[in-house]
């Protein structure tokens, strides 16, 4: 099943994947990462690495190097979209969904 954020029953690990994929998602448009240069900074101390998020990154010697900086990429959106918190994992799930049939069409 196509899963961007676990079931994790901890509220605060949930939490704190929001916070750092939405300064990594904003730190592309707003700092201008360059595509190729590297983003540990922002990645390495997430708690998990959703599967839209990794659509934007490579991960090479243990580091992670940005893939696309492209704004305007279906893979930005995504990975923008991923950053939206719902009240219940239900919602988050149903989203998921969503995003995925978007990508097939």
């Amino acid at each position: 099943m196509f899963a961007a954020v676990p079931d994790v029953l901890d509220k605060d690990v949930s939490r704190d994947y929001y916070i750092k994929a939405i300064k990594f998602v904003l730190a592309i448009k707003l700092k201008g990462l360059r595509q190729g240069g590297r983003v540990d900074r922002y990645i390495a101390k997430m708690p998990f690495i959703s599967p839209l998020l990794m659509r934007l990154l490579n991960k090479r010697k243990g580091h992670f190097y940005l893939k696309n900086n492209d704004l305007n990429s279906l893979d930005y959106k995504f990975a923008l979209f991923s950053c939206f918190q719902f009240m219940n994992d239900y919602n988050t799930k149903l989203f998921e969904l969503k995003m995925l049939r978007w990508e097939e069409k």
